[in-house]
């Protein structure tokens, strides 16, 4: 039996696997060109961390240890000390770079703060808003609406289902303003 297609012909099942070896070659080449291999970035920085947390962060771990191996309440009354001084630090420090944050947003127009406040998460991770009545939205499109209404209050009802439509409010223009 010979098979023909792309491939050459195919005679015995040495042909077979040898054809499949170049086949899977090729895969892989093409998988490697088009998704080129690249080192993960890891975590991104937060902007509130600092050197004083990390030193902070690291008097907590040796403590911590060094009570666990010790087992003395002694030891674990400081690993408790050293903790509690940690987690205070990093509160302020979450603190303090929340309101600089906010004062840095507060001077801008309200189109660049919106975008800035949502700044790189998508659309898509919009969570639930309470409406008026006290129920949450369950959709995105609940979402699009409320926010619509909220902002734009006077505006005229579209009913995108229509079976005629107007140019404006045609489904793509529909999907780019709401995206």
């Amino acid at each position: 039996m010979k098979v023909g297609l792309w491939l050459h012909y195919v005679n015995t099942p040495a042909d077979i696997e040898q054809e499949l070896t170049k086949l899977k070659s090729a895969l892989i080449t093409c998988y490697e060109k088009a998704c080129p291999a690249h080192k993960c970035c890891g975590r991104k920085n937060v902007p509130w961390w600092n050197h004083e947390l990390t030193q902070l962060h690291k008097e907590a771990n040796k403590a911590f240890h060094k009570a666990f191996e010790l087992c003395q309440d002694a030891e674990w009354d400081k690993n408790h000390a050293v903790r509690r001084a940690f987690k205070k630090a990093l509160r302020c420090s979450k603190r303090q770079e929340w309101i600089n944050f906010c004062s840095r947003t507060e001077g801008i127009h309200e189109s660049t703060r919106l975008y800035k406040i949502l700044g790189s998460s998508p659309v898509e991770r919009l969570g639930m808003l309470q409406l008026p009545d006290g129920t949450w939205t369950s959709t995105l499109e609940e979402v699009y609406a409320h926010l619509l209404e909220v902002h734009f209050p006077g505006r005229q009802q579209v009913d995108i289902n229509q079976s005629v439509r107007h140019e404006w409010a045609s489904n793509s223009t529909f999907h780019s303003v709401m995206h």
